[in-house]
């Protein structure tokens, strides 16, 4: 079973939160956002967190979605691929 993570719940994360829901190979480990009010949208079950980094610490997941606000795609999926995670990113910039 493959353990996702997605980062980022703005409006772009339901699609990300759907296709993961309708892979039975895959399962969703956490969910992060910076904006705490934004821990509503998390499935059932679903840890949350604020910071990316502690929960990839934490929840191990082998792929994290970057759905961030696009200057934050290249400093975050560094940061992920350094910490060995496998990432998943639309449109990335340096």
């Amino acid at each position: 079973m493959i353990r996702a993570a997605v980062i980022g719940l703005g409006t772009i994360s339901a699609v990300h939160l759907d296709a993961i829901a309708s892979n039975p190979k895959i399962t969703l480990a956490a969910v992060c956002d910076t904006d705490e009010t934004r821990r509503e949208q998390a499935p059932d079950g679903v840890p949350f967190y604020p910071d990316y980094c502690e929960m990839v610490r934490r929840e191990r997941p082998d792929t994290a979605h970057v759905c961030l606000p696009h200057y934050l795609h290249y400093p975050v999926s560094r940061k992920l691929a350094e910490m060995g995670v496998h990432v998943f990113c639309e449109k990335p910039r340096p």
